[in-house]
């Protein structure tokens, strides 16, 4: 499993509208192929803030299937317009002691 964590800090005045929008997010999130979940954290300092979480199977779903698709573009143009700057994508694996 690969998990991706999206900083996407909001414009002022958009935190309804994203949170709007988070239905169809999540929609367009969980019909790619190798997705498992998708969830979102806001911000308790800076409710402009969030945190979309994403846990795909492996990280070519993520890579070669869903930022090469139709979906993909719809995303960007349904979040684009309520960024306040670019969205920052970092990938994580779990790790266990021992």
């Amino acid at each position: 499993m690969v998990h991706e964590r999206v900083d996407i800090p909001l414009k002022a005045g958009q935190v309804e509208n994203y949170r709007k929008a988070l239905g169809e997010v999540f929609a367009i999130l969980r019909r790619q192929h190798g997705c498992v979940s998708a969830k979102a954290f806001q911000g308790i300092e800076n409710p402009h803030h969030w945190v979309l979480m994403v846990t795909w199977a492996t990280l070519e779903d993520h890579l070669e299937g869903f930022r090469k698709s139709e979906d993909n573009v719809k995303l960007r143009a349904l979040l684009d317009p309520l960024c306040a700057g670019p969205r920052t994508a970092l990938h994580f694996v779990e790790v266990t002691a021992g």
